[in-house]
């Protein structure tokens, strides 16, 4: 038979206005927040990833499609902004973690939240290996200290495929650790804000510069 030490009891948190909204659903308040309203932004902005879209996707759009693919941009951008708005009515709903499986699992059964919460993880899953695989691209070409593991940096290598493996389990370190993503995710979504703005100005800029030389060559001066 084993005693249980004082130091092994966890103290209940404090009770707060949430209590009653999640003894409505079945749940005992037992989280202990740590994330502030930033650092909660910040993570949902960093796992956007802006740069990550305006880098690598931009560009293979733009490569296949031509200059018509911007309009694809607004179009999609329409889409996501419902899409939004469906998960903010559900969130305010059923304001419990969990998302889509808890969203699926009251709109409709157990089962279909059970397929719900499965497609999300897979989901996240193929957007870490995707993110990794970006990183193993653009990484070791700014610094050689980024290539980890072997020499060669190239996707289609193995070095490169081991390199990028290593990369996604260090993305997953801040997802794992709410300590860390406390301290990561405010220093990402300043870090990425700021780079966003820089890389928006710096393609205005070059955006003038080349209208500013065709209008001097087409006066033919």
């Amino acid at each position: 038979m084993t005693t249980t030490t004082p130091s092994d009891v966890r103290p209940d948190p404090p009770h707060s206005p949430d209590d009653g909204s999640l003894a409505e659903f079945g749940y005992r308040q037992e989280l202990h927040r740590s994330l502030g309203r930033y650092a909660s932004f910040a993570a949902g902005f960093s796992f956007i990833s802006v740069l990550t879209t305006v880098f690598q996707f931009f560009a293979f759009g733009y490569a296949f499609g031509g200059p018509v693919f911007f309009w694809a941009w607004p179009a999609v951008l329409v889409g996501q902004l419902l899409v939004a708005a469906c998960f903010a009515e559900l969130a305010a709903r059923y304001p419990i973690s969990g998302a889509i499986y808890q969203w699926s699992s009251r709109l409709s059964n157990l089962t279909f939240g059970w397929f719900a919460g499965w497609i999300m993880v897979i989901g996240q899953i193929v957007v870490v290996a995707a993110a990794a695989l970006a990183l193993q691209m653009v990484l070791p070409a700014i610094w050689s200290g980024f290539q980890l593991v072997g020499t060669d940096p190239a996707v289609t290598s193995q070095d490169g495929a081991a390199n990028a493996a290593v990369l996604g389990v260090i993305l997953l370190v801040p997802q794992l650790q709410t300590e860390v993503a406390a301290v990561a995710s405010p220093i990402s979504g300043w870090t990425e804000s700021r780079l966003g703005g820089f890389d928006t100005g710096e393609h205005l800029c070059q955006a003038a510069h080349a209208q500013s030389a065709t209008c001097v060559g087409g006066d033919g001066r």
